[in-house]
């Protein structure tokens, strides 16, 4: 079953964010499982915390850098998606995680030293492909980008990840809106907020978008393998 990892090599890019509602999304129709590798586990507390969540999603905390693989290996026996959380990139645990991963994505805002980390996170997932002596995937996600009102530096900062021929970037962006912070204060997600203030619908539809690209970026990775 498709392994998903989530990283960067510093925290506030919006992450865990992206795994919550990713997972969320997938386990509307499936079932998901999430390990929460990081070593603030937001994802396994807002799991905990009373909220209407999805019948098809899990969370699970990592119990370590030792652990992790076997970790992977059983969840993927049980769920259809393993998505995993993880801390930054230069740990043991992110290595051994991204070896078992079948796509890392890595979140990154349209500032310029959050571009310059996830280059940096990119050429980590990089090193590990290099000892591994195959390719692990690896996607840039740009999040909390503005629908309206995009400034100057945000665009030009995005064109120039964009135009990194050894980065690839989604086309869907993870647009800032209300619904998303409710997620995590209602400790739902966003198929199951009831209010639909903050931009409800079009976040859910911004978020099926995203899903159904690394679905497809999944495909046609395994369809190049398989070639």
């Amino acid at each position: 079953m498709p392994v998903i990892s989530f990283a960067s090599i510093k925290g506030g890019v919006g992450k865990s964010t992206l795994a919550v509602l990713v997972g969320s999304y997938l386990a509307e129709k499936s079932s998901v499982i999430i390990i929460d590798a990081d070593q603030e586990p937001r994802i396994l507390e807002w799991f905990e915390a009373e909220g209407d969540k999805p019948a098809g999603l899990s969370v699970r905390r990592s119990d370590g850098e030792a652990n992790i693989q076997d970790e992977i290996e059983r969840a993927a026996s049980e769920a259809a998606f393993v998505l995993v959380d993880l801390e930054g990139v230069a740990s043991r645990m992110a290595t051994f995680a991204m070896t078992e991963s079948d796509l890392v994505v890595v979140p990154a805002q349209e500032r310029y030293l959050d571009i310059q980390d996830a280059m940096k996170t990119i050429a980590e997932v990089g090193r590990v492909s290099r000892q591994l002596r195959r390719e692990v995937p690896a996607v840039v996600c740009l999040t909390r980008t503005r629908e309206v009102g995009r400034g100057t530096d945000a665009r030009e900062n995005a064109d120039e990840l964009r135009s990194n021929k050894g980065v690839r970037v989604m086309d869907c962006e993870l647009l800032e809106r209300d619904a998303v912070g409710a997620v995590w204060s209602h400790a739902t997600s966003l198929g199951r907020l009831t209010d639909p203030r903050g931009g409800r619908d079009r976040a859910r539809e911004n978020v099926a978008a995203l899903v159904a690209e690394l679905l497809e970026i999944l495909r046609s990775n395994r369809a190049g393998e398989a070639a």
